[in-house]
């Protein structure tokens, strides 16, 4: 396999091969503790993550992957993909073919958000369901809308300033290690600035601050881990870097209005 393309191209080479046709599309599917797959692709595959973490083993490296994020593997990709245990991966995978391009790449898109991709999402499951070539010509057609607006959202942040990249790569790090405890000098560094500025501009671009932004991170990662994957409350806060389960209780309530023992049953 040759080395992953620069960012946006693998979706741009697909977009201008042609038509396409969905070959499978599975839905939903919430694997178990312990899924792992392991394959060489006949078809392209797209997944969007909508919860859950796991690792992608591929040409001898380990990837990690968490919502939201999308990957987009080739035809003839030979890849692992498992679930992390702690916190199962869900996601939405549909194969598809176009015409052959001879690519072999895969692509990460760590900055799309599920408001972005799920109305097309959920029209492509709606149409093929249904069954009928008409339907599927439709699945087939928000396929193809929904990489043009991968396309085009990567394009949009390609263009964003240097200095909105590094703040976005620390909210993605935020996102998808909860349990870390960086400091906001390491966070700094990650974005590539200084201390103080880099301070200032994430709470000015995100409304909190580095602290505020990783405590809330990781009480929406806790709560999604009790609500959907029945995860303890003392379970959910030692997953996400919690000493003290007291502690972690006292910021979950502080964060998002009510106590961790009732997210299993909001409302």
């Amino acid at each position: 396999m040759s080395k992953p393309p620069k960012s946006g191209s693998l979706l741009h080479t697909l977009l201008e091969a042609g038509s396409i046709r969905i070959r499978l599309f599975r839905g939903r599917f919430s694997p178990g503790r312990h899924w792992c797959i392991h394959r060489k692709l006949e078809a392209h595959l797209l997944y969007v993550f909508t919860g859950g973490r796991a690792i992608l083993h591929l040409e001898g490296k380990d990837i990690e992957l968490a919502s939201p994020q999308v990957l987009l593997l080739s035809k003839g990709t030979k890849y692992t993909l498992t679930s992390n245990p702690q916190d199962p991966l869900r996601f939405y995978p549909i194969h598809f073919t176009t015409p052959e391009t001879g690519i072999r790449f895969f692509q990460v898109l760590d900055h799309l958000t599920l408001s972005d991709t799920a109305p097309l999402l959920e029209g492509i499951l709606t149409l093929w369901q249904q069954g009928s070539s008409t339907a599927q010509d439709g699945a087939s057609s928000g396929l193809h809308a929904l990489l043009a607006t991968m396309h085009l959202l990567e394009e949009q942040r390609n263009k964003r300033p240097t200095r909105l990249q590094g703040i976005d790569r620390v909210c993605a790090h935020l996102r998808h290690h909860p349990e870390r405890r960086d400091s906001v000098t390491d966070l700094a560094r990650m974005a590539g600035m200084g201390r103080s500025n880099f301070s200032a501009h994430f709470t000015r671009l995100t409304g909190l601050s580095p602290h505020q932004y990783a405590i809330r991170e990781r009480c929406r990662m806790a709560e999604a881990m009790i609500r959907e994957e029945g995860f303890r409350v003392g379970e959910a806060a030692a997953a996400t870097g919690y000493a003290d389960p007291f502690s972690f209780s006292k910021q979950f309530r502080a964060t998002l209005g009510y106590p961790p023992s009732q997210a299993g049953n909001p409302g």
